[in-house]
């Protein structure tokens, strides 16, 4: 697979011109013998026009999945230039030609920025069935990530660059795990110490569980109606036709419902006066728009899945798993990802964004794009010996200055709010260590100008704030 480069591009950042240069290709993977077992896909972009890149930041970002390839990372957020979203909210027809506008908030005035199509997707690969499933797994996905940010590093010489890591979903998992990765020891699978620290992370629409069960997703330690019904109040405000408040305003008064009624009167359950009980069932009515009789028949507590369904079935709609924002009609779901009512409008659209992107970057690649291999989520093995969650607090633990953002949009019911805020809240941390911010958006935080505008700032003053 050829390399391909760029140069003097030149990209306007808060009112200033900057020049870089882009350089796109495939990185082998190898095994312990020297076997090719695949290959990732990566795109850097390098500012050119500093005195002096080898203590500059890099940002390394990539999706989840398992099996997604980095293109809502690449085309949403932090390439030089990214697809047009006002088209999306205010009714208009997806564009048909100029689909890309330069990103302004493109961080690449603070950091260089690498982003990774991990094995198997995007235009990555892998040499056989066999040699892929030994790489359905969190550490060994991890191990190849790390291995590459070292290659990386020690090729441009940016061994004394501090190193971010941007993920997004199930790659926020993967994130706490190349963390452990990087700095290595004896108990991990590679048994080999790199030493390198990460400086900090950025995790969009978290998938870290503070207390699991069995499986990597579920939250034992918190009920699931109080996870996400900040989610599902916002998602009723967003459809509400008359708002007699801010989407701020009903996000707090949705935090001091549960922390002054809802938890008491689900631990009271039966033993709660009646008044009581009818009179919390219909403070719930009011946050979520469900019925007050049947919250109350049903103990108070519902699902996302219920919510989403039954909150706009008189309009026949249902909203989506990943932006509740986005509804499609109620009928035959043959497939949850591609009949998802944001997935199914955004993701062809980003994809026709990024072709148009990759002909300014010369790739010239004869062969399919994979942005999702779904293949491998429905065969990775979600178990390690210690979970995500413990990676992430190792990580705080043995590095003071490593700094986490979680990034939540508030429409997400994939990685809901209620449950990363209780998660972030678990974490032993110094202050200033872990910063939390929601968002007018959903799973992917930068969908919407206002949104992407917010989180630009914010992503800008993370990354200014810890160069050291």
């Amino acid at each position: 697979m050829r390399e391909y480069t760029t140069t003097a591009n030149q990209l306007m950042l808060l009112g200033k011109p900057l020049t870089y240069r882009t350089r796109c290709k495939a990185y082998a993977v190898k095994d312990t013998d020297g076997r090719e077992i695949g290959d990732m896909f990566f795109y850097e972009y390098i500012r050119t026009d500093v005195a002096c890149s080898a203590k500059r930041p890099v940002l390394f970002a990539y999706n989840g999945g398992p099996g997604a390839s980095c293109f809502w990372l690449h085309i949403g957020c932090f390439a030089p230039k990214r697809v047009k979203m006002e088209w999306i909210f205010n009714g208009e027809e997806e564009p048909k030609e100029t689909l890309l506008e330069e990103n302004p908030n493109c961080p690449l005035d603070i950091c260089d920025i690498v982003l990774i199509d991990p094995l198997g997707t995007g235009y990555g690969s892998f040499a056989g069935e066999q040699e892929a499933k030994a790489f359905y797994h969190p550490e060994a996905d991890a191990g190849v990530i790390a291995d590459f940010i070292v290659d990386w590093l020690i090729e441009h010489q940016r061994m004394d660059s501090p190193v971010y890591l941007a993920a997004e979903s199930y790659g926020t998992i993967r994130s706490v795990l190349v963390a452990s990765a990087l700095a290595g020891g004896p108990l991990l699978p590679s048994a080999k110490a790199k030493g390198i620290r990460v400086s900090g992370m950025i995790m969009m629409g978290a998938s870290l569980i503070a207390e699991p069960t069995n499986g990597f997703f579920s939250e034992k330690g918190l009920p699931f109606s109080v996870q996400i019904l900040p989610t599902a109040a916002a998602a009723n405000w967003y459809h509400s036709k008359e708002k007699s408040c801010t989407l701020e305003e009903r996000m707090d008064e949705t935090q001091r419902f549960i922390e002054n009624t809802y938890l008491r009167v689900l631990y009271l359950g039966s033993r709660l006066p009646e008044e009581e009980q009818t009179a919390a069932a219909e403070q719930l009515s009011a946050l979520t728009g469900l019925s007050a009789g049947w919250l109350k028949v049903h103990g108070l507590q519902f699902d996302s899945t219920y919510f989403r369904s039954q909150r706009l079935s008189e309009q026949g709609m249902m909203m989506s798993l990943y932006d509740a924002r986005f509804v499609r009609r109620q009928g035959t779901e043959i497939d949850p990802a591609a009949d998802d009512a944001a997935l199914g409008k955004l993701a062809p659209y980003f994809l026709k964004g990024l072709r148009a992107y990759e002909k300014e970057l010369g790739i010239e690649e004869m062969k399919p794009f994979i942005y999702t291999d779904f293949h491998q989520a429905m065969n990775w093995t979600f178990r390690i010996d210690s979970t995500p969650f413990a990676h992430l607090q190792a990580a705080l633990d043995r590095n003071k200055h490593m700094r986490v953002f979680f990034v939540n949009g508030v429409y997400d019911f994939c990685a809901e709010v209620g449950q990363v805020a209780y998660a972030a809240a678990k974490l032993r941390a110094d202050e200033g260590q872990v910063l939390v911010k929601n968002y007018p958006s959903g799973h992917m935080p930068y969908i919407g100008t206002e949104s992407a505008a917010l989180l630009g700032e914010d992503l800008r003053a993370f990354l200014q704030k810890g160069t050291y």
